[in-house]
C-alpha cells in the first residue's frame, strides 16, 4: 500500500527556500507537534480542510524505514477547519528527518507542480 501524503508548508504561507530544501533533500523534518506528538503531519490528498484551499502543499509518498512506518491516523469528526478532517503523523524523534518521495507541490510558484488532483472537505 502506497501512503500518499499532502503537508501543508510553513503553516500556509509560502517559502520558496523551504520547498527548495524539501525539493532538494526530499525529507521532510519531524517538528515538535502538538497533541498527536512529534513527527511529520500530513493530509490524507483527499482530505483536506478547505480553509487550506490556497495554501502551499508538497505532496509525497512515505517511504519505509527498515520496511516499516510508525504512522499515527487521526480522525476528528466537526474539526475546527472543516466537518471532518482526517490526516496521519508520521512518528519520529524532534528534528529528525523522514524520507520522502516528492511527487509535487501545489501553490508553490517555480516548483513542480504535482500532477494529481487534492480533494479538499
Amino acid at each position: 500500500m502506497l501512503l500518499i501524503g499532502a503537508h501543508r508548508i510553513n503553516h500556509g504561507t509560502f517559502d520558496p527556500q523551504i520547498c527548495q530544501q524539501i525539493q532538494q533533500s526530499s525529507t521532510l523534518v519531524v517538528g515538535q507537534g502538538t497533541t498527536y506528538g512529534a513527527g511529520g503531519y500530513a493530509y490524507y490528498p483527499n482530505r483536506i480542510p478547505g480553509a487550506f484551499r490556497r495554501d502551499p502543499f508538497v505532496v509525497f509518498q512515505a517511504l519505509p524505514v527498515r520496511a516499516m512506518i510508525d504512522m499515527g491516523d487521526i480522525y476528528i469528526p466537526g474539526g475546527p477547519y472543516a466537518g471532518d478532517t482526517r490526516f496521519f503523523v508520521l512518528r519520529g524523534a524532534i528534528g529528525a528527518a523522514i524520507q520522502v518521495a516528492v511527487l509535487g507541490f501545489v501553490n508553490c510558484p517555480g516548483f513542480p507542480t504535482y500532477p494529481g488532483q487534492l480533494y479538499f472537505t
